[in-house]
């Protein structure tokens, strides 16, 4: 995959190139690169539960999407409501939490576990938007 940077945004590569009045079908890697465009390469996603933003840059050889730490960005601007659902997505889908709703009075231990799932979610939460609103 071959693209080039304009005014800080990625144009990839076309399938067809407009050279010398000629149109060229499926150009080759050298006429991408005599066109300015550069190989581009993707760096895998951290895994280490923060979350990254990817970002394209550009040396001379290559454009390279790497994964930058956005962290204070996404607890400032994420909603508290928004943050709590993910993070109780995260071991229960929605439907399973309506089932467990529902069934409430039939299946108190379970309902009760759920119960304090969610009551650490939001303390996780609350505790990470704090952290993250002092800085």
């Amino acid at each position: 995959m071959y693209g080039k940077m304009q005014d800080g945004v990625l144009v990839y590569a076309p399938k067809t190139l407009i050279s010398e009045r000629k149109r060229i079908i499926n150009p080759t890697e050298t006429m991408l690169l005599e066109h300015g465009y550069k190989p581009i390469t993707y760096t895998p996603c951290p895994q280490d539960g923060k979350h990254y933003r990817q970002e394209a840059v550009e040396t001379e050889g290559e454009i390279q999407f790497l994964w930058v730490d956005n962290e204070a960005q996404y607890w400032t601007a994420i909603p508290y409501d928004e943050a709590v659902n993910a993070e109780i997505r995260k071991r229960y889908s929605e439907s399973q939490e309506f089932a467990i709703l529902r069934q409430k009075e039939e299946k108190q231990s379970e309902y009760a576990e759920y119960f304090d799932y969610c009551e650490q979610c939001k303390e996780r939460i609350k505790s990470k938007k704090a952290e993250y609103s002092q800085k």
